[in-house]
């Protein structure tokens, strides 16, 4: 079984990032190597703000990274 990587986003947010609604996510990391391939899109409805808080969510969609840029 292939493992992946998730990423936490707050309904409906998340929604917003599937129809092409919501083009701008910002996130105070960047990916370590890009393209960040096959990253699930986990939709959550709360934030999740320090490491060990968890919420049981539901996978939404499966993306590519393919490039970051500097939030101004």
């Amino acid at each position: 079984m292939k493992k992946l990587k998730a990423l936490s986003i707050v309904a409906p947010a998340c929604e917003r990032i599937i129809s092409g609604q919501k083009k701008l996510e910002i996130r105070s990391w960047r990916p370590e190597h890009l393209p960040l391939c096959d990253l699930v899109i986990v939709q959550n409805t709360q934030f999740l703000h320090k490491d060990g808080d968890e919420q049981i969510g539901t996978a939404m969609a499966i993306i590519d990274i393919v490039a970051v840029h500097t939030w101004r």
